[in-house]
């Protein structure tokens, strides 16, 4: 670690190369002498484990360092394992459960970190709320492992009624005259009530909560979004953030609609109402506009939206001659997708006929039949009932998620506890300084109470704690002695140096806002959203600048954050080179691929991958990122790749995952009209030959695009070639009449479209197209008359962003800046042949482990720059 660290090679460390373009970094004698040295000491043991850690514990002993970060093996138990790695993929119930296990495991159980973690890491439904006639109840899919201390929501402060739910959070609403809302998650007892909204939300209102548990972000921040009937045909859109605590109008009107059926339903930044003439109301958050497209004719009460398999899709139970089915609609055209036939013969007679609930995961549905909750697992074609509602009314059915998500910040909800008390014992404010924060966590992670800790509850699902009289009049002397200020900043670390003086702890996770400067802003928040060369230009910064900008977590996060195409690879008769959006901010050090061990072409990109084939016989395939010049050569495939193949990439940088997990997918020509597909995987790090075979296909005219799971191949005949790596299906839909080498697949406001130039009469334009029909979306015009004439004609090349699109004009490089309406040079290409350009995110990500990427890059005789 201390020769990964302190090393400056090429392929180890962040190219310092990207700090002016021009020069390659290498070794001073003295550093490669001392680095030989090191490595002629070193004994490296496979039976190792590495945790990496972004600060080290050092000695005052020279440069002798304690390495607590890398841990034997042997000294591992399975409980460190399970403790680390498995309790985040848990539910809420079953975590508890662990809290008895040790002081450790109950330390880490009940820390912020874990909660955030486990609220990311598992996700699915665990059971419904039902709501009958005011009156709460739970039904758990598993009782042993999934449940709620308290179902009935009476640590609320006042009668509520049910609205929506969404990955672990729950919007009640008062049944009083104010009828506020509130968040909560009846799991830790935590709640919020939102202030008054600002417009009436009266009977006719429609409410969904949306909340996207994020790694990235600590706090849980969502958005309640509420359809007001403003008269029989006008709805508008009111939208609380709990980001602005406040709630705002939205521009958009929604006229000649029906009627809301009920409270809505939230997917993938989209939220979904259906309405009583059959259709859905679709409300996109993040351009805040809306559609409305149609549900299956026999839709009725007893269907649901939902979501399986990542997609939207509407479930139906169907019922003739006393046999039951389910039916599974898709698609924004609510196609049918599948029907399974549903034995219920064991269940006997029973009134009240059948009602789809929700997908509990992509292989088990949720129906409620009469009174009975009962699970129909797909693939496996077995019933289970999970419980019963009463029969005595129409019962509503909400999907929760068992999560330990917390509503507020633990500290910030501790005051909100203790309030109470300051009041009743009349502690004046003026009293609350300087902040006793150590008596604050110690409060906080000690205390057994109800609403504070973790419930203790879910361990037997039957009792609430409570404090004892004499914890009460412990706390109330705390209070009295507790001085309080508003100025801190709280950085939650999973552990904490303690003493051995008796209950005093270093609360070393807890910083003062006056010791915060802008820089440690900068470099904590603000890094991970920039582009490679950027970044890198802060190495110069400071030593502790250098190190977080050499640590391997801060490539990950910026693999992760920043994802905007940064320039292109130009490829031209065996030369390369880059043209840059911005030549300040994104470059890369060495556009010609000369790390690499031979002359290679470039095939395809994607989010800061690039796979390049050998020109030599044996035609090798390389996956790289030539900011790092860290390169990995793939083993030969099993079947040969001609001249008639076509390769693309797929890469989804992951913020759960370190390592970059990749696929490459060849489509090989077998004959003249049939296709067959062969997939390398870096997981298991082999090829293999996947089922589908395509056949009436033309020519493919070019390498693939990847984008959401799915690649595409456009033809010569006018048409795509669709390939979904989740399903390993292919589909085939066609062009625009007017496709050609012009236009080019891209990504644009997250959809598939087809960009491409149009020329008439001396006059440029820009269409696009979109949907799986390719329909014609936008059409700009183009001002190229600054530019005089150029041969070559215009060519399409990517969408920078949703504003931006890349065009080739004769031998220049341009951007049009959709609502500028403004063009730019970017650069200019060889004039004296056809240039391929790769777009290119400047992006950290590692091609290897930085150790493992190391070691292979030392025991390579001559195969790296650095060499």
């Amino acid at each position: 670690m201390d020769f990964w660290e302190d090393d400056n090679s090429d392929e180890m460390d962040i190219d310092n190369d990207l700090m002016d373009d021009c020069e390659e970094d290498s070794f001073s004698e003295s550093e490669q002498e001392s680095n030989v040295k090191r490595f002629q000491k070193l004994n490296i043991d496979d039976d190792f484990h590495v945790e990496y850690a972004p600060q080290r514990n050092t000695t005052a002993y020279g440069s002798s360092r304690c390495l607590e970060h890398i841990k034997s093996k042997e000294k591992m138990g399975i409980g460190d394992l399970v403790k680390d790695h498995a309790l985040p993929f848990l539910p809420a119930k079953s975590i508890c459960r662990f809290r008895s296990v040790s002081k450790e495991w109950n330390k880490w159980i009940t820390n912020p970190f874990l909660a955030h973690k486990q609220s990311h890491c598992f996700q699915d439904i665990s059971g419904f709320f039902c709501q009958i006639a005011g009156e709460h109840s739970f039904i758990s899919c598993d009782p042993h492992s999934c449940g709620v201390p308290d179902p009935s929501f009476s640590f609320l402060p006042e009668p509520v009624i049910l609205r929506t739910t969404c990955n672990g959070l729950i919007c009640c609403q008062s049944c009083i005259e104010d009828n506020a809302y509130y968040i909560c998650n009846p799991v830790n007892r935590q709640w919020k009530v939102l202030p008054g909204p600002n417009y009436y939300h009266g009977p006719g209102s429609a409410v969904a909560l949306a909340f996207e548990p994020s790694a990235l972000k600590f706090e849980a921040n969502y958005q309640l979004v509420c359809a007001i009937r403003l008269a029989d045909h006008l709805l508008c859109f009111e939208i609380y953030s709990s980001r602005s605590k406040s709630w705002r109008l939205v521009d958009a009107l929604c006229c000649e609609l029906g009627a809301l059926s009920g409270d809505g339903f939230y997917m993938k930044g989209m939220v979904y109402w259906e309405t009583l003439s059959g259709s859905v109301l679709a409300f996109d958050l993040t351009y805040e506009q809306f559609g409305i497209f149609p549900l299956p004719p026999e839709c009725g009460p007893e269907g649901v939206l939902t979501k399986r398999h990542g997609e939207l899709c509407y479930i139906l139970p169907h019922k003739k001659d006393n046999e039951f089915a389910i039916r599974i609609y898709g698609d924004f055209k609510m196609v049918l997708k599948h029907s399974f036939p549903l034995e219920l013969d064991d269940f006997g007679y029973t009134s009240g006929g059948l009602r789809a609930l929700s997908c509990l995961n992509d292989d088990v549905l949720a129906i409620l039949f009469g009174n009975r909750m009962i699970t129909y697992h797909v693939k496996a074609q077995k019933v289970k009932t999970l419980g019963t509602v009463r029969p005595d009314g129409f019962v509503t059915c909400h999907p929760y998620v068992n999560s330990l998500v917390p509503v507020d910040h633990p500290l910030v909800y501790a005051f909100r506890k203790l309030w109470p008390l300051l009041l009743d014992f009349k502690i004046p404010p003026s009293s609350w300084l300087p902040v006793h924060w150590q008596w604050i966590m110690d409060f906080w992670e000690d205390d057994n109470s109800d609403e504070m800790d973790i419930d203790n509850d879910l361990m037997d699902d039957c009792e609430e704690d409570s404090f004892s009289e004499s914890e009460q009049e412990s706390n109330v002397k705390r209070f009295q002695k507790l001085n309080i200020d508003d100025d801190f900043h709280v950085e939650y670390a999973p552990q904490r140096n303690t003493t051995a003086y008796g209950s005093s702890r270093c609360l070393e996770h807890i910083k003062s806002k006056e010791k915060m400067g802008i820089g440690d802003l900068v470099k904590d928040h603000a890094l991970p959203f920039l582009p490679a060369k950027s970044i890198c230009r802060f190495r110069s910064v400071s030593k502790e600048w250098n190190k977080w900008i050499t640590n391997p977590f801060l490539a990950h996060k910026q693999s992760h954050c920043f994802q905007d195409i940064s320039g292109f690879f130009c490829q031209i008769a065996g030369e390369h080179s880059f043209i840059s959006c911005d030549p300040h901010s994104c470059g890369v050090p060495d556009p010609s691929f000369s790390f690499l061990p031979e002359p290679v072409i470039l095939r395809t990109t994607c989010n800061g991958l690039i796979c390049c084939q050998s020109c030599i016989e044996d035609n090798a395939y390389y996956i790289c990122n030539p900011v790092n010049r860290q390169w990995k050569v793939l083993p030969g495939p099993n079947y040969y790749h001609g001249p008639g193949s076509a390769v693309a990439l797929a890469f989804e940088p992951s913020a759960l995952k370190f390592e970059a997990n990749y696929q490459l997918v060849c489509a090989i020509r077998l004959a003249d009209h049939l296709l067959c597909f062969e997939i390398y995987s870096s997981r298991s790090k082999s090829w293999r030959l996947v089922d589908a075979l395509c056949c009436e296909l033309g020519a493919l005219s070019g390498d693939g695009f990847y984008m959401k799971g799915m690649v595409y191949w456009e033809t010569l005949s006018g048409s795509v070639l669709a390939f979904d790596l989740t399903y390993e299906q292919f589909g085939i839909f066609p062009l625009p009449p007017e496709c050609g080498p012009e236009g080019v697949l891209t990504k644009r406001h997250g959809e598939l479209c087809y960009i491409l130039p149009h020329k008439k009469d001396n006059e440029f334009a820009i269409r696009i197209y979109g949907d799986f029909k390719m329909v014609l979306k936008h059409s700009f015009p183009l001002e190229l008359d600054d530019f005089g004439y150029t041969s070559g004609g215009l060519r399409a090349l990517s969408c920078l962003n949703d504003d931006v699109l890349a065009i080739l004009f004769g031998n220049r490089m341009i951007t049009y800046h959709v609502k500028a309406q403004k063009v730019k040079t970017l650069g200019t290409v060889r004039p004296d042949g056809f240039v391929t350009c790769h777009p290119y995110v400047n992006s950290l990500v590692p091609v290897d482990h930085p150790l493992v990427s190391r070691q292979q890059a030392n025991s390579r005789p001559c195969t790296s720059s650095s060499l």
